[in-house]
């Protein structure tokens, strides 16, 4: 798998150092890319080749994830969305954006949104979360299933397990990322890694977006993977299924078009990067007509 040219900026609200790379020339319409729980900006690789063509593409790493900064934060989905404002203002990038978010990031990208409406002119949103509903016995045992010490005494084994369960068929690709993974556990870093993912956790649990999705102008394309076997979550929610929850999410968004890739996992745009890529590109320019 292509590697990619890394990039920091230092955000000064935050007093956090962000990692990201860019693909596309500088005049194109801009997306940016947002990645899922415990996972960093190579969630995107397969995609910023076929994007790039079409657009600015920037993909970040979230504080705590990859090689930006990893302490002197409490996570929260409105932080989050805080510092991708900032982000794009330390980058002097205020036109009209398209937001990509998977998973977690499709959370935050909902809040960015809604914070920031002026902003983000488009989502795309990737297997989202935040649209799934837990009551409180449910969210104690999210909590405690995604504890700090799960993650730093996860085997090798365990780790290639919990991989394999994002795709349907697992592309020989996400081998990059699960050596990147298996490479954290000996960085410096490794346990304020390991203490931000049940962080994590608790605050996309703290902020759900249902409230206000109602009330987004974003155009948003809505995105699953027929065979998602995390959203919904079949332990907690076995009665229900990721077409029925996809069709309540896109009930909900004022402006939204939604497709089920079949035969795909939850990690889709990685999995079937050609079949997410041609479905951004024709979305967006639909809609510009």
């Amino acid at each position: 798998m292509v590697s990619y040219p890394q990039y920091s900026v230092f955000l000064t609200r935050q007093q956090l150092r962000l990692t990201y790379t860019t693909q596309g020339d500088l005049h194109l319409p801009v997306l940016l890319l947002i990645h899922g729980l415990g996972s960093y900006q190579g969630a995107w690789y397969r995609n910023l080749e076929g994007l790039s063509a079409h657009f600015h593409c920037i993909a970040l790493d979230l504080p705590g994830y990859g090689a930006s900064d990893k302490r002197n934060f409490v996570p929260s989905m409105s932080f989050y969305a805080q510092v991708l404002n900032d982000f794009l203002l330390v980058l002097q990038l205020r036109r009209k954006i398209t937001l990509v978010g998977h998973s977690m990031g499709g959370q935050i990208a909902l809040w960015a949104a809604y914070l920031f409406p002026d902003l983000f002119d488009n989502l795309v949103l990737t297997a989202p979360a935040g649209f799934e509903k837990f009551n409180e016995l449910q969210k104690i045992w999210l909590r405690q299933t995604y504890a700090a010490s799960f993650v730093e005494h996860s085997s090798e084994a365990q780790i290639r397990h919990n991989f394999a369960l994002n795709f349907y068929h697992q592309p020989p690709e996400a081998e990059t990322m699960i050596q990147y993974r298996l490479a954290q556990r000996k960085s410096a870093d490794f346990l304020d890694y390991c203490a931000i993912i049940p962080q994590s956790v608790a605050a996309m649990l703290a902020e759900p977006p249902l409230h206000f999705v109602k009330n987004l102008q974003q155009h948003t394309l809505l995105i699953f993977g027929e065979k998602d076997k995390f959203i919904p979550n079949r332990l907690l929610n076995p009665l229900d299924n990721t077409p029925a929850l996809m069709r309540r999410a896109a009930a909900l968004l004022p402006s939204c078009e939604a497709h089920l890739i079949p035969n795909c996992g939850h990690f889709l745009q990685f999995e079937q990067p050609t079949v997410f890529n041609n479905l951004l590109i024709q979305y967006l320019s639909e809609i510009k007509k």
